[in-house]
């Protein structure tokens, strides 16, 4: 049951609630926005368990990041974008599992990488994140909504309630930054070139 207190708060305080860790408000934005997302999930997607599983994935990624919500200045804007990215993501891997139960036999042989190359992956994605760590919040934030969540400046922007050219300014001193932070190594900074 929820507690009369919270149903009146406003967004923000929900938000706020939200970051810290608060069930009871994620619990009111999920129930105010679940039907919104479901209908657009399933124009795309088709079927109803299908639309199910994106709005399911929608929100456990709003938990997730649920620390990056004091930042969200729009969050509507925020949540379909995340909506949108969710259903984009589910059909481009429901159209490559088409395709891989098409070519299965000839995929088996390459599927597995090796351990070592898992390693070095989890070894740079440690170097990555410790570097990205000492960027300015500003900076980091916008980082990870382009390179983590796939946002383009212009969609960062309506987020934080900056310009798109802000945003390109930031994203270039965060790329500089890291850069001069990961110089000894070469597959982040190839990483970082795209």
């Amino acid at each position: 049951m929820i507690n009369d207190a919270f149903t009146k708060k406003s967004q923000h305080e929900l938000l706020l609630l939200i970051a810290k860790g608060n069930e009871e408000a994620f619990s009111i934005i999920f129930h105010q926005y679940q039907p919104k997302i479901f209908t657009v999930a399933l124009r795309y997607l088709h079927t109803e368990p299908l639309a199910e599983e994106a709005v399911q994935d929608v929100f456990i990624r709003l938990w997730t990041y649920r620390d990056r919500l004091q930042a969200v200045v729009n969050f509507e804007a925020f949540l379909f974008i995340l909506a949108r990215n969710v259903i984009f993501n589910q059909m481009k891997q429901y159209a490559r599992t088409f395709a891989k139960q098409q070519e299965m036999p000839a995929m088996i042989e390459g599927a597995e990488k090796s351990a070592d190359t898992r390693l070095l992956d989890e070894q740079n994605h440690e170097l990555l994140r410790k570097a990205l760590v000492k960027l300015p919040a500003q900076q980091r934030k916008i980082f990870e909504l382009a390179r983590e969540e796939n946002l383009s400046h212009k969609e960062i922007g309506q987020i934080l309630d900056i310009s798109p050219l802000t945003v390109k300014k930031h994203m270039a001193q965060a790329i500089k930054s890291l850069k001069m932070q990961l110089q000894d190594h070469i597959k982040l900074l190839i990483f970082l070139s795209f």
